[in-house]
């Protein structure tokens, strides 16, 4: 797990940009105009009246333009909105999505939405990558690897069609979620890919997500857990088989990582005496 420095996203700079100056002309050109009205009208109710609607504008603007944020850091997400504030661990988020509401964050009690990171229905509809899809892949980033993560699929379907259905539909949620890095090799991509590939004969690597497991519907399941009785076949042998699968191949990818190893006196070259001393 990649934990980043604290990192904070607001508003599109452009948006910035446009609440900035409606700050500015809230907080100067509405006083200068109150004053002038108060001038020539020699009346303070006008002026007054303005006064109070600058300060409501720079308020507004501040509450809904530049205060909304989404902060990470070593212990999870905080998603801060106008009226609402919520932290999210790391291990406690299941939902991560680009959304026109704003970018959809998760977790099995609570839900939130980043209003200020957005994605066009327009965008969405036409299959085009945005802000929104960026900041989720840095997130991504951050959480559990990707090639410990093994999706299973609940009271799944028995037909072949079906069951390629829904990995097409997981693999399109995550495929190539990552964006390509400069100056990072191909082989160094850390990347979400092709879940279930090995299902639909697509490329398997070891950074990848693991295929998905397909449990079927067990009748009288409640009867068994109420009862402490031995789970079924049916769900205790995909599940055993796809985790050792998952654990053999992490061991395999952690025996090619480079460790220390010991060095003998005489491998690294023979000290040679001289006149001041050893070299």
């Amino acid at each position: 797990m990649a934990i980043p420095p604290p990192r904070v996203w607001r508003a599109a700079p452009a948006t910035l940009a446009v609440v900035g100056l409606f700050c500015v002309a809230a907080g100067v050109c509405i006083p200068v105009l109150a004053y002038l009205v108060l001038l020539r009208e020699q009346s303070p109710a006008l002026p007054v009246f303005l006064a109070v609607l600058a300060v409501f504008a720079l308020g507004y603007g501040w509450r809904f333009g530049l205060h909304p944020s989404l902060r990470a850091d070593e212990r999870g997400v905080i998603v801060t909105n106008p009226g609402r504030r919520v932290r999210f661990g790391w291990s406690e988020i299941n939902v991560l999505a680009p959304g026109e509401n704003g970018l959809v964050v998760g977790s099995e009690s609570d839900r939130a939405e980043v209003w200020c990171i957005q994605k066009s229905r327009w965008a969405t509809r036409r299959g085009r990558r945005t802000r929104a899809d960026r900041i989720v892949d840095e997130l991504c980033e951050c959480g559990t690897p990707v090639e410990r993560i093994m999706p299973v699929v609940n009271h799944a379907p028995r037909h072949p069609a079906q069951r390629s259905e829904m990995v097409r539909a997981l693999r399109s949620l995550t495929v190539e979620r990552r964006p390509i890095r400069r100056g990072r090799p191909a082989s160094d991509r850390n990347r979400i890919s092709l879940p279930g590939a090995a299902a639909i004969g697509g490329d398997r690597s070891d950074d990848a997500t693991a295929p998905p497991v397909f449990i079927r519907s067990v009748r009288m399941l409640e009867d068994i857990h109420r009862s402490a009785g031995p789970l079924p076949d049916a769900i205790v042998s995909p599940l055993v088989g796809a985790v050792s699968a998952l654990l053999a191949r992490l061991d395999r990818v952690a025996a090619t990582v480079e460790s220390p190893f010991p060095v003998r006196p005489g491998e690294l070259g023979v000290a040679v005496a001289s006149g001041t001393g050893v070299t």
